[in-house]
């Protein structure tokens, strides 16, 4: 790569692994216990929010949809290819918006700096962009983060005014469109531009 330490930003999900890793051996519990119990899904009522593979389908959550990946039925793909921190959670587009409007609005972390250090951007190239499991950037001059899931979730947050706009598409391909309408729909509501 040619770049020192810490000098650029590149995506990898190892990290995150790597992360999953740490908490399971430090708190001595399986990681989808500890992110449910810290992330606070029950109290948030995320009724259908679960770990695939590790944990049951909650009986409020509706059954997953038929996954595609660029056209390719995916579905029956084993899971654990996306767990262990990196990927692995299912939730309902609106369990996605609650949680990132909690995470935003003092819902999920005790003390305001441990967010204030989640979004804190780094002295590497890239860290305007990205922060600690969010993308940073404006929509019309508003402030706005978001996270893209790999099989095709989005969520955004605009703190001023405080919305939240969740969606998924059945196609990883279509994950472009669906950011797109997002996008529109969150200008709409905050006022720069028409839908």
């Amino acid at each position: 790569m040619g770049n020192s330490k810490g000098a650029q930003y590149l995506y990898s999900d190892t990290g995150y692994i790597f992360l999953g890793d740490i908490i399971e051996r430090l708190v001595g519990e399986p990681l989808a216990h500890v992110v449910r119990r810290e992330m606070r899904f029950d109290h948030l009522g995320m009724d259908s929010t679960w770990w695939e593979v590790v944990e049951p389908r909650p009986l409020k959550a509706n059954r997953a949809a038929r996954q595609f990946l660029d056209g390719i039925d995916v579905t029956q793909i084993n899971a654990t290819m996306d767990l262990y921190g990196g990927g692995g959670l299912m939730m309902s587009a609106r369990d996605l918006a609650t949680f990132m409007q909690n995470l935003f609005e003092g819902g999920i972390f005790e003390s305001p700096r441990t967010l204030c250090e989640m979004l804190r951007a780094g002295p590497h190239e890239g860290s305007e962009a990205y922060r600690g499991g969010v993308s940073a950037g404006a929509i019309g001059g508003h402030e706005v983060f978001s996270h893209l899931g790999f099989w095709g979730t989005a969520v955004y947050y605009a703190p001023n005014p405080g919305i939240s706009v969740a969606g998924f598409t059945t196609d990883r391909m279509f994950r472009p469109a669906l950011v797109q309408a997002i996008e529109k729909v969150l200008g709409a509501s905050l006022g720069t531009q028409k839908l």
